[in-house]
């Protein structure tokens, strides 16, 4: 009701305002000191919580399949390759979509991707299974490129990474591996 009545308050003339105040003290029972200090800034109306669903909760069950195949890849990782996965497995297993799925697939964003698979993650355990440490010293030195990234037209361009083949404990015999992936896309 005050917000109902800021606008007109606020234009009146001091006789308007009166006859405005005394007409809310009756009605609402509010001081007349009280309604004068609200009247000209009204509370904010609360916001109404939407309660409309995620239309990306229809891919979560595509999504898992295609983060299985991506390595169960972090969504910034996964986002640009979904186009990919999503040809392949058309051509090689015959595993289909529906369009809408297709449409969504096609325009999730990485963060919702991890949104999306934030509670698969935490089941499956996936955080911190490396004892690779990054080094502080060329971290800053060399830029990440994802995968959608990489714009080169001939091979040559690789990402390497160490990677350390162990079990909870550093102890005992252990692996490590160097991984290189070349970056050339085929167009």
């Amino acid at each position: 009701m005050v917000r109902a009545f800021s606008r007109e308050y606020r234009g009146g003339r001091k006789r308007d305002k009166t006859l405005l105040l005394t007409r809310l003290v009756k009605t609402t029972g509010y001081s007349r000191k009280h309604l004068m200090e609200i009247l000209p800034n009204p509370p904010a109306k609360k916001g109404i919580k939407r309660k409309r669903k995620s239309p990306y909760l229809l891919i979560l069950k595509p999504l898992r399949k295609l983060w299985a195949v991506g390595n169960y890849a972090c969504g910034i990782r996964l986002a640009p390759m979904i186009p990919i996965y999503l040809s392949a497995l058309k051509k090689h297993e015959g595993w289909l979509v529906s369009r809408k799925e297709k449409r969504l697939l096609l325009r999730v964003s990485a963060s919702t991707v991890d949104r999306l698979l934030k509670h698969e993650r935490r089941r499956l355990n996936l955080k911190g299974r490396s004892r690779t440490k990054p080094g502080s010293l060329l971290k800053n030195q060399i830029p990440i490129r994802t995968f959608a990234d990489w714009t080169e037209k001939k091979p040559g361009f690789l990402e390497i990474d160490t990677v350390h083949h162990c079990t909870e404990e550093n102890r005992g015999d252990y692996l490590h591996t160097l991984d290189t992936t070349d970056v050339h896309r085929l167009e």
